[in-house]
């Protein structure tokens, strides 16, 4: 998306909305927020919680470098540039939709545990799924047929738009991924309305993909701290790295 605006000249008002990783602030523009991507960190609904020192900048690059081959490849974001400070970013102000859309190379994670299969087992195209977007519930996988029982998405025609446009997006996502040295298992996006259209906003980044290094199979995302493993920060630090080099 684009505004006939000098980002430069946006400034923050008022106090910021907290998520669990995020810090969201309105501005003098009423369409236009800027998205800051703080060290904290959680997994399991925000039961475990904890800062990762450099993850926020690192999360912010990988998802200022994502949403231009987004948006380059066609597909609509909230993306307008970078923002005040080298962790945050300008976006178009949308109403979001509580449906995360989840994409799928790889089974992995809670896909295995609800269907009993190993993880690994490549699916011939992106496998897409909803879930609502509920801490207190779980964020439950919805059916399409739920989502527009619940009023989420407006028509079938909506649903289906998701769907490929979630498709398009895993190819992108992808390559992205591949060109800087890592094989991408799954992801999670999310979309909002921007008048009459459906976008994708928040973040990707290593808090919703994964994603693991091509010749050691390490994980380079959230899993690191998902699964309690040594040195949480190498890998946000190695894929942020990886993309500052891609795109310098």
């Amino acid at each position: 998306m684009s505004l006939n605006i000098v980002l430069s000249d946006i400034k923050r008002v008022g106090e910021p909305y907290q998520g669990k990783a995020n810090d969201v602030w309105q501005t003098d523009n009423p369409d236009v927020l800027e998205i800051v991507m703080t060290d904290r960190v959680s997994a399991g609904n925000g039961e475990k919680r904890s800062v990762i020192p450099g993850k926020g900048r690192a999360n912010c690059t990988i998802s200022k470098a994502i949403f231009k081959h987004l948006e380059v490849a066609g597909i609509k974001t909230h993306f307008l540039g970078a923002g005040s400070q080298d962790s945050s970013i300008f976006v178009h102000k949308a109403e979001p939709i509580k449906l995360e859309v989840i994409g799928r190379f790889f089974t992995k994670g809670s896909f295995c545990k609800r269907f009993l299969l190993p993880e690994g087992i490549p699916f011939s195209k992106p496998f897409v799924e909803f879930t609502y977007k509920c801490d207190e519930e779980g964020d439950p996988p919805m059916y399409d047929r739920e989502v527009l029982k619940e009023g989420l998405l407006r028509d079938m025609d909506e649903v289906r738009f998701i769907r490929e446009t979630t498709e398009q997006v895993a190819y992108v996502l992808r390559d992205f991924f591949s060109e800087v040295g890592a094989r991408l298992i799954d992801f999670k996006i999310e979309f909002g309305r921007i008048g009459d259209s459906l976008v994708v906003i928040d973040e990707v980044s290593g808090d919703t993909v994964r994603a693991v290094d091509l010749q050691t199979g390490e994980s380079l995302d959230k899993d690191r701290f998902r699964k309690n493993l040594e040195n949480v920060s190498w890998g946000y630090d190695i894929l942020g790295a990886r993309v500052d080099n891609l795109q310098n």
